[in-house]
């Protein structure tokens, strides 16, 4: 996105109210202006957030983060050296080890998200270790599948709740690490017994805003081909108008947020069909 376009869309936002930015990719730091869009978000007041794949974070680019106000940097971390460099690259591991220190080095505000997959199963407690002994977040997403190559990483649904409940018997033990973050509200309410909750908040609480400058419902939903291109509107100064009553966005509403929209399209071709790592899967995986 040019960055005459990128302020222009600050602006708007910031004038709205609108209170905190999410810059995500593809990867952030390949952008050019990257920094004058953080720093125009930080003119406004507005909390950021970047999410990177850290192998873009030198010296240089550290010392610039650590002048921002109100910013998280939130850095992939799929396994430890072999497992993230198999599905990241090689030597990948290596960069991001060395850039989380140095952010530490510099306080910045960093946490590491784990995207759970079939590679990975094994090595989440390993992982939590490792934000352990740096005492940051470990959050912890599920992978979705887009494209037939993505199929090898699927991961069992019963072994991902297996893990997710030993994830927040991690996080709720009197030694546990409290900073472990699970992305599902609605298996983490029925674990806790509290009351029924949704897991997704897409269209609810944000806004997404595409390279292109489309306004987007979900994200997952467009990687996986569930829109033609003209049932995204662009972002004007009309975007809470569009935002609140765009047939788009009401349409995403109706089909609800209990479960991921996008996973029950990619496994059964239907966003109001059957999401086999949803909360309804879970509870059949308790019963059993």
């Amino acid at each position: 996105m040019p960055l005459e376009k990128a302020i222009g869309i600050i602006d708007l936002l910031a004038g709205h109210n609108v209170f905190e930015i999410n810059l995500i990719g593809g990867e952030p730091f390949l952008h050019k202006d990257l920094f004058e869009i953080i720093k125009h978000c930080e003119k406004h007041e507005l909390a950021i957030s970047v999410v990177t794949n850290g192998t873009l974070l030198g010296q240089e680019v550290i010392e610039k983060l650590a002048s921002i106000r109100r910013f998280v940097l939130i850095v992939s971390l799929d396994g430890l050296k072999s497992t993230h460099d198999y599905i990241r690259g090689e030597g990948v591991f290596q960069r991001v080890d060395s850039a989380l220190k140095g952010l530490l080095e510099k306080d910045v505000a960093v946490e590491v998200i784990d995207t759970l997959n079939s590679v990975n199963l094994s090595e989440y407690r390993e992982v939590i270790k490792y934000c352990q002994n740096l005492d940051i977040p470990c959050n912890f997403s599920l992978f979705k599948p887009f494209k037939p190559e993505h199929n090898a990483l699927i991961p069992d649904p019963e072994e991902i709740f297996t893990i997710i409940v030993d994830l927040l018997s991690l996080r709720s033990g009197s030694d546990g690490y409290k900073k472990i973050g699970l992305s599902n509200a609605a298996i983490v309410a029925d674990l806790l017994g509290l009351p029924p909750r949704n897991e997704c908040r897409a269209t609810l609480s944000g806004l997404v805003i595409d390279v292109f400058g489309r306004m987007i419902t979900c994200p997952s939903l467009v990687a996986a081909g569930y829109y033609k291109e003209e049932e995204l509107p662009f972002f004007d100064e009309n975007f809470l108008e569009i935002w609140k009553n765009h047939e788009t966005f009401v349409r995403f509403r109706e089909n609800g947020f209990r479960e991921c929209q996008a996973r029950a399209y990619t496994f059964s071709n239907n966003v109001q069909g059957y999401d086999p790592y949803g909360v309804n899967a879970f509870k059949e995986f308790r019963a059993s």
